[in-house]
């Protein structure tokens, strides 16, 4: 049994939104989209819905967080042959191409939608040559 401090500091610790977690990270990057609604700005976007969550991400691309990603131990890179294995919260770093030489970045929020800079449709990745 837990006394009621104890009971207390492990409730506010469950529901701490400062910390990382699958359910946090989609939730912020939920509010940063909805807030921001713009196209073009994807990494910023992200990058100020991680931060609050202790994630520090850098560089001028989209592509530039899959090396940061991969590098944190707090994060694990996934294969996926299909959207129906994404989970709410996941992290998607899509490769630059010819046609998009930022790449992209977003959070999987469920529901075949993603957040990034605004809430969309998860994209392709086709038109990126690949995702991690």
């Amino acid at each position: 049994m837990f006394a009621a401090s104890e009971i207390a500091a492990h409730s506010a610790q469950l529901f701490d939104a400062t910390q990382l977690s699958s359910e946090n990270i989609a939730n912020r990057a939920f509010i940063v989209a909805d807030a921001t609604r713009s196209s073009g700005y994807c990494y910023a976007a992200v990058c100020r819905a991680l931060k609050p969550l202790g994630v520090e991400l850098t560089g001028a691309s989209a592509y530039m967080a899959q090396p940061l990603l991969l590098n944190d131990s707090r994060f694990l890179p996934l294969t996926i042959n299909s959207v129906e294995q994404l989970r709410r919260g996941d992290i998607i770093v899509y490769t630059r191409s010819t046609a998009h030489p930022h790449g992209h970045i977003s959070v999987y929020e469920g529901n075949y939608e993603e957040a990034s800079d605004h809430i969309a449709p998860v994209t392709h990745t086709k038109a990126y040559g690949g995702a991690t």
